[in-house]
């Protein structure tokens, strides 16, 4: 290779790294880091400010005694200094050992994981939806700026955005699945029905109808006064 080829490659890489967009992505990167640590730091020192300990709770749900507990301390590492607890916490997390679960006799990781799929069927048609026509009603309202159009959608955003997600899946439930009775109102699909194929489809789509509703209802709020502002 030639020393202007060599040149020329050299020039390309730093033109990269110069890059607007990357120095962007770059920065927002680093300020997620940062945002994540001081997360994780908080909540850290939220836990050791409260009185008692992981030991002191499981003694309160079972007969343990002194030895047992002084046993348990050091097994989890509480009788080491704060600092030291800290470092080993920071690590545990950078390696994704999220600790254990006793009250699902798990690791907190695979507990995560065994919902992950049902989180992603609820999150990502939620999001979609929401972006979609949260968009379409923004755009709406601001090309009818000012018309009984635009004070209508605004005055319907800011009601689904003051309202509880909790408080639209109640009145959901309570309209379509026991006064109409339209869709199932709990589980993710109908137990014992032995579906299979596209009829399994349906049913599943037909136990995220209200969920991903009432998800949907802040979010779109959300967008659609970003959308028209």
């Amino acid at each position: 290779m030639s020393a202007a080829t060599t040149q020329n490659t050299n020039k390309g890489a730093f033109g990269v790294l110069r890059s607007p967009a990357l120095r962007f992505i770059l920065r927002r990167l680093s300020q997620a880091l940062v945002v994540m640590l001081l997360v994780v730091l908080m909540n850290f020192t939220v836990i050791q400010l409260a009185p008692g300990d992981m030991v002191d709770v499981l003694s309160g749900q079972s007969d343990m005694t002194a030895e047992q507990m002084a046993a348990m301390r050091v097994q989890y590492g509480l009788d080491q200094p704060v600092i030291v607890q800290l470092g080993k916490y920071l690590m545990n997390l950078a390696s994704l050992d999220l600790g254990y679960s006793f009250r699902n006799s798990a690791p907190v990781l695979d507990v995560i994981m065994s919902r992950f799929p049902t989180t992603l069927m609820l999150v990502v048609p939620s999001v979609l939806i929401s972006l979609t026509v949260g968009t379409v009603l923004g755009v709406t309202a601001a090309r009818n700026a000012g018309k009984p159009v635009d004070l209508f959608i605004l005055a319907t955003a800011l009601l689904l955005y003051a309202t509880p997600s909790f408080i639209v899946a109640i009145i959901l439930i309570l309209v379509f699945g026991v006064f109409l009775q339209w869709l199932p109102i709990g589980g993710l699909v109908t137990v014992g029905a032995g579906l299979t194929g596209f009829d399994h489809f349906v049913d599943l789509i037909e136990h995220l109808i209200l969920p991903v509703g009432a998800l949907c209802t802040f979010y779109i709020a959300i967008y659609a006064r970003l959308t028209r502002a």
